[in-house]
């Protein structure tokens, strides 16, 4: 038994302490946890290791044993010492602490070792700033051998630690004096002497005092000044770490095919194979919302339809390889049915945060590389005509990488007896966390690589664009048409549309000759 292997390995004082527990399993934590809090005490360990190295006798010969016994009986101590967490470099401060020990008597010895185990209560703020203005101690006569636990009490500063009434009697010690010609009365201590009392710098000399009484929130008054600055200044926001990286991943992978469409790369900070089984879990949700579609005739219509539309546009496509590849993830959806809208009542959600490690959880989030809506909005309030537009399809006008697509993989089926099918989408994919990005971050590479040609344009989709959305104008609805008409070929490069599609939709104007539907 481990117990009995122990107590035979122990001798002296460490075999004492554990010789009245009975021999059995269930007490050889006991044993252990004992020993434990005897003997391991980090500092007498390290102070072991390094009066042994102190020990280490003086070379008397060139002889090779005594050189190999210093070496050796040097490396052990090192290397014992980085085992308890101390490298090389930290060796001064403990050196100089153990060698002050040894001149020092038992006495001091003891009041080193000596522990205070308090508990305290942690808050945000104990009080305000102590004392509220720099007294004048310069009249005082300070005995000459007192050495105070605060020499700049006299000057304002935080207060760290507040001690509460059941501890403070515990640190004081014998020994009080009073300040001559003054109220100040020094307290001994264990840190010192502690000023108390009241301190009287005006002398006889008369003054008029006014107070004006302000109870503020320091962090938070500093909390709104940052948020005031921030508000205020020019300079774009610092990207973050994952923010750079993301940047850094998209110049490195995007592309465009032959039709202009971009292509991109999902930011992934681990490798997907670590997403496991998903299918089971998207097949559990399709037969969930078959429930909720069979319910309801107008919402199943409308999911067919939405479906339907989804394959013929290529914005995914049928997998007719039964076998799984080796990294994948399926993705549940479901339909917000909203009946009451007149443009869109159906709205398909991919849900890629399901439970577990998702796939969200392994993409980074680049953020919108876009300007903040508040200086969109000031620029739009200067323009004499103006007018509202959005991207038709915007996320799925961009194309996710072959190589990847097996990431954004659903379950459908038509009817509720049909079989399942699995399809994969080709395209960004809206519950995506990096989807925000992409899609912004290509609107700015194509005003890069289209720009030249579309100046006006260029500078709105820059500028005025807060994810599909425009707002934007000019100062004369001429100025306002031209704006319009560089906007579609430019979107119509970005989305590799070609032969009439809608690019730019509801357009709506300050004008009624400016309110219409933009085609290509």
């Amino acid at each position: 038994m481990k117990l009995q292997y122990l107590k035979e390995l122990l001798t002296g004082d460490a075999s004492r302490v554990i010789q009245s527990i009975t021999i059995s399993d269930a007490n050889y934590l006991t044993a252990w946890t004992l020993l434990e809090n005897r003997f391991s005490n980090k500092r007498d360990q390290v102070f072991a290791h390094l009066k042994r190295f102190m020990s280490i006798p003086a070379l008397q010969s060139d002889s090779a044993s005594s050189v190999l016994n210093l070496i050796d009986t040097t490396y052990e101590c090192v290397r014992s010492l980085q085992t308890l967490g101390y490298e090389v470099e930290q060796f001064t401060e403990v050196m100089f602490v153990y060698m002050l020990l040894q001149k020092l008597d038992a006495s001091y010895k003891l009041w080193f070792e000596q522990e205070f185990n308090k508990n305290f209560l942690v808050v945000p703020k104990i009080t305000g700033i102590t004392p509220a203005k720099c007294l004048d101690i310069s009249a005082l006569n300070l005995p000459p051998n007192v050495t105070l636990a605060d020499p700049h009490f006299h000057k304002p500063g935080k207060i760290d630690l507040l001690l509460g009434n059941e501890y403070f009697c515990e640190f004081l010690r014998p020994g009080q004096c009073r300040v001559p010609n003054s109220q100040l009365i020094l307290q001994n201590s264990v840190f010192g002497f502690l000023a108390s009392g009241r301190l009287n710098v005006s002398g006889n000399q008369s003054s008029r005092v006014i107070q004006c009484k302000l109870i503020a929130n320091l962090e938070d008054l500093h909390k709104d000044m940052t948020k005031f600055w921030e508000l205020e200044k020019i300079e774009k926001p610092i990207k973050s770490v994952e923010e750079e990286k993301c940047e850094k991943h998209f110049l490195k992978t995007y592309s465009r095919n032959s039709e202009g469409r971009y292509i991109v790369q999902l930011p992934l900070k681990k490798d997907p194979e670590c997403l496991g089984e998903s299918k089971t879990s998207a097949l559990g949700s399709l037969n969930s919302l078959w429930r909720r579609l069979s319910k309801n005739p107008e919402l199943l219509s409308l999911y067919r339809d939405f479906m339907q539309e989804y394959e013929a546009l290529g914005h995914m496509e049928l997998v007719t390889d039964n076998n799984e590849p080796s990294t994948s993830y399926y993705l549940p959806h479901h339909g917000v049915f909203k009946p009451d809208k007149t443009s869109t009542k159906l709205r398909v959600v991919f849900n890629a945060s399901a439970n577990g490690l998702s796939l969200n959880d392994i993409q980074m989030n680049g953020g919108l590389t876009q300007e903040d809506l508040f200086s969109m909005m000031l620029r739009f309030r200067k323009h004499k005509c103006v007018f509202s537009a959005d991207i038709r399809k915007m996320y799925r006008m961009i194309l996710v990488d072959p190589q990847q697509r097996d990431l954004q993989r659903i379950v459908w089926k038509n009817g509720e007896n049909d079989t399942v099918k699995t399809y994969k989408l080709n395209t960004v994919t809206y519950g995506t966390t990096s989807a925000p990005y992409l899609a912004t971050r290509v609107l700015h590479q194509l005003v890069k690589d289209e720009g030249q040609c579309f100046p006006l344009a260029a500078t709105v989709l820059d500028l005025d664009f807060y994810m599909d959305d425009v707002l934007t104008g000019g100062d004369s609805l001429e100025e306002v048409r031209e704006l319009q008409i560089q906007l579609i070929p430019v979107a119509v490069f970005r989305t590799g549309v070609r032969g009439g599609r809608l690019v730019l939709r509801e357009s709506r104007g300050a004008s009624k000759s400016m309110q219409h539907t933009s085609q290509c």
